[in-house]
């Protein structure tokens, strides 16, 4: 199973399959769980981009007087 960073909800069931067929047989009721935080955070990410000659948005890491930029 894949690391969980906490607050996302597992379902798990289990399923009996025909080893001749391959259909499922069987099927257990569903058990859902919220894996717990660990410690709360959040993450902020700014970029700053500018707008270049052909009118598209690049990231900015100098930018001039005048020019056009943005914060994302």
């Amino acid at each position: 199973m894949p690391m969980f960073n906490g607050g996302e909800i597992v379902s798990l069931s289990v399923q009996g399959l025909s080893n001749r067929t391959g259909l499922v047989l069987v099927t257990s009721t569903s058990y859902n769980q919220t894996v717990p935080y660990l410690a709360p955070a959040i993450s902020v990410v700014q970029t700053i981009e500018r707008l270049d000659a052909q009118g598209n948005w690049e990231a900015a890491p100098s930018a001039v007087t005048g020019q056009t930029v943005r914060y994302t």
